[in-house]
């Protein structure tokens, strides 16, 4: 099955079936894989007291470095979204040259990043040339930190950073309006489930109890105001 990149640059062969919207995407594709073929990757490093205690002690060496790499939006394929069908993301690689020598580092980043089209919630610039792609933090259990800092792209150059963000933010806003739902099954969602699950039965649970020691309360003030005395002698009015 063809993706929607791959579609979009077959139509873009044909001109008079192509639409202003996605010939704005194709071109800003190609300029973007174009550009973005070296990029510096800005890998963000585990945090934790250890390495916090160590990068007081020591000086920037080349670990501290940005990652050259190659940054492209490729058609991509997981089982949990659109029920395994293609969908645009954003790919962010090592490049091969150096890659063979980031494996023979502890920390170095050999792995490749995939970033859902979809996923992205916004470009930033920062810096003079330097873009951070914000996405959606799927599986975040706090609704009110629904985004983080997914990837940190430095350009050659401002008007290159400026393009790149601009292209990007395209690309983006075609994705949405091409396809606004996107079927996708989180691993997260399960685990919602189970604690919202679990907090609907604690607040019954401490409503119960309110509600059992109010009963209880009603019905000692009650006994103390003499209301056994008034029952019994109502009930025996009534047997007159």
């Amino acid at each position: 099955m063809f993706g929607p990149i791959f579609n979009l640059r077959m139509v873009g062969l044909c001109p008079c079936l192509e639409s202003e919207e996605n010939r704005a995407a194709r071109k800003a594709l190609d300029e973007l894989n174009a550009i973005c073929k070296v990029v510096d990757w800005h890998v963000r490093k585990k945090s934790g007291p250890r390495g916090f205690v160590q990068s007081l002690f020591r000086q920037k060496s080349n670990d501290d470095a940005p990652t050259p790499s190659q940054m492209e939006i490729v058609d991509g394929t997981k089982d949990e979204i659109n029920n395994g069908s293609p969908f645009p993301e954003l790919q962010i690689k090592p490049l091969a040259s150096f890659e063979g020598e980031s494996k023979k580092k502890k920390n170095s980043a050999d792995i490749r990043l995939d970033i859902p089209l979809h996923h992205i919630h916004r470009i930033e610039d920062e810096a003079e040339s330097t873009i951070v792609i914000i996405t959606k933090d799927v599986h975040s259990m706090d609704e009110n930190e629904a985004t983080k800092e997914a990837a940190r792209i430095s350009l050659p150059s401002q008007d290159k950073r400026d393009s790149i963000s601009l292209d990007l933010k395209v690309i983006v806003e075609w994705n949405k309006n091409r396809q606004p739902e996107i079927e996708e099954e989180f691993a997260a969602d399960g685990l919602r489930q189970k604690a919202k699950k679990a907090t609907h039965f604690a607040r019954r649970e401490i409503e119960m109890s309110k509600s059992k020691k109010s009963r209880e309360k009603r019905k000692e003030m009650y006994l103390q105001g003499g209301g056994m005395k008034f029952t019994a002698m109502a009930m025996a009015n009534r047997e007159i």
